[in-house]
């Protein structure tokens, strides 16, 4: 019941460019995880969050970067969504500019994710595993 209540509020926000650079990708790990568990069908809000996240990346710090790239590898869903793979290709650019300053469980997190959204292999994956 708190998620009808919620998710259109979160979605409002998305789309009035409300949301911080740490919001978008706390709510986006949120909606992976909720709709990994079937509780709740979170596409057209993660749509909506990866959307209003484009062209922002450069307020991702490391660590929203990772989750934001995870998140989006476990939104199966939402691979072929032109805004969803829009924001997978910007946070690969954003992988590469932190990449120094990213932990191994965070460059893990941003290979796992490219790779499940069919990225194509090149400097991402290069920077990723010299890192």
């Amino acid at each position: 019941v708190i998620l009808d209540v919620l998710c259109p509020i979160l979605q409002a926000k998305a789309c009035t460019g409300e949301l911080s650079a740490f919001d978008l990708a706390q709510s986006l790990w949120a909606a992976a995880k909720l709709e990994s568990a079937h509780h709740r069908d979170m596409c057209s809000i993660a749509v909506a969050l990866a959307k209003a996240a484009q062209g922002r990346t450069s307020e991702f710090n490391p660590h929203s970067i990772s989750v934001s790239m995870w998140a989006l590898g476990m939104l199966e869903a939402l691979h072929d969504v032109p805004d969803v793979q829009s924001f997978a290709q910007e946070l690969t650019a954003a992988v590469i500019a932190h990449a120094d300053t990213m932990n191994p469980q965070m460059i893990s997190n941003c290979a796992w994710g490219a790779a499940r959204m069919g990225l194509p292999p090149g400097a991402f994956f290069d920077k990723a595993s010299s890192a």
